[in-house]
Formats: structure tokens, sequence, C-alpha cells
């Protein structure tokens, strides 16, 4: 969609004043920018700030529409975009697809990832945040922006499961079953190449140096780092 000089609406959503310091970053920062602001922009941030959950481009497009039903979801991602662009906003990935969160003022917490749901938690810990800042001042760094984020398997999910552990830490002779893949999508797909899927049964053949695995037959080598990424349990029948 176009920008052109329309006026600006007020919130769509109930913000709050500390949330408002963040809305009014955005716009003066577009201004600044040469950039108009529509009232599906503003829409779209407001959103964003009233929503004290981690929500999906999908989520936002909802609330946005129901002040603006023409508004995009291309147009919301395009603004989520530069909502992480201007710090205002950050994405992290659960369950297979990007979530957005707006920042808190003042605050801070880590979050848990549920690598088989999706699930969420936040959590925080002062002796965690005071040792990250002493390890900054021992190196003479200046943080200005953090984020942990621990990905495991949350409560739910685990209550019934099989132990898992990383191929790295696999045993040779050991036959187990790839259940969760955690690189990105070109780490996804060059393992998928080599065969290497979720579901997919290897025996270790060695485990000294490279990690040499049994695939159906044909010989695969990985190295450590790799196999670091790759989550496996104990398999219980052929692949």
């Amino acid at each position: 969609m176009s920008r052109t000089n329309r006026a600006e609406k007020g919130p769509a959503h109930d913000i709050s004043a500390k949330h408002a310091v963040l809305r009014k970053q955005f716009q003066e920062t577009l201004r600044s920018m040469g950039q108009v602001i529509l009232p599906e922009d503003l829409a779209i941030v407001d959103a964003v700030l009233a929503s004290e959950e981690h929500c999906t481009a999908e989520d936002v497009q909802r609330a946005a529409a129901l002040q603006h039903p023409e508004v995009s979801i291309a147009h919301v991602r395009r603004t989520l975009r530069l909502l992480c662009d201007l710090g205002i906003a950050t994405q992290m990935i659960a369950g297979g697809r990007p979530v957005y969160e707006h920042i808190h003022l003042g605050e801070h917490h880590d979050h848990f990832i549920c690598l088989r749901c999706g699930k969420i938690l936040e959590f925080t810990d002062g002796q965690i945040e005071e040792r990250q800042l002493l390890q900054a001042r021992r190196l003479g760094f200046h943080p200005l922006l953090h984020r942990l984020e621990i990905r495991g398997i949350c409560a739910e999910c685990a209550a019934g499961q099989k132990p898992a552990k990383t191929l790295a830490d696999a045993s040779p002779g050991e036959t187990v079953r790839i259940s969760e893949l955690l690189g990105g999508h070109g780490f996804v797909m060059r393992l998928t190449e080599m065969g290497l899927t979720r579901g997919s049964c290897v025996r270790i053949v060695q485990t000294a140096g490279q990690i040499v695995l049994d695939l159906q037959g044909s010989r695969l080598g990985i190295g450590r780092g790799m196999a670091g990424k790759i989550i496996v349990t104990a398999a219980d029948g052929p692949g």
C-alpha cells in the first residue's frame, strides 16, 4: 500500500503511558525518515503494544482489522519488521514460526521456548543478570541490549516422552531416532539433503573426531557442532 497524506487516527487499542512512549518513538522516527504514517500503521503498532502475549503476524492483523478491516498481512509483516529494526519489538522463533513481543521499558525477562509445542515461558533471575553484567565489566564491554533464550521441552510435552539428548552425546553402537533439528532453514535443508530428517533412525558408528553414522546402510560423517544441534531419542523400531 502506497503511503499518502492521510489524517492519523488516535490509538486503536488501550496502551499504557509507558507504551505510549514507544508509539511516539515510532511516529517520530518515521517522520524523521520522511515517511508518512498511515492510520493502518498506528493500528498495527497499537495492537502490538497492547498485547502482553507473544503474538504472530496473524494475531496482529486480526487485532488491527478491528479498526481497519482492509489491513493486509503483508502490511502487518512490513510494519513488524520495521518495529524490530527500530528496537521497539523483538522477533523469536517458537513452534517453527516467528512470534513478536514489544520491549518492556525498565523491565527485562528471559525465555524458555518449547521445541515441540512452541510454548514460551518468561522468567526473571537477578543472579543471571548480575553475572552477565559482571562478565561485561571484566571484558570492558558496554552492553546495550541482550536476550536469553533457552530452548528445550516443556513439562507437558516431556510427560511420557523418552529422554532426549543431542546426537553429539550418543555412544558408538547406539541406534537413535532424530526428534528435533535446532538450526535454521539452511541447516535443516542441508541435513535433509543428507537424508537426516525428523523421524529418521541412525546407528552411531564412531564418535572420535568426526561423528560417523549409518543411515540405512550408508555411512555419513558430520561434525560435532552440527551433531550438537540434532536432538535424538532412543529408537523403538526401524526408521
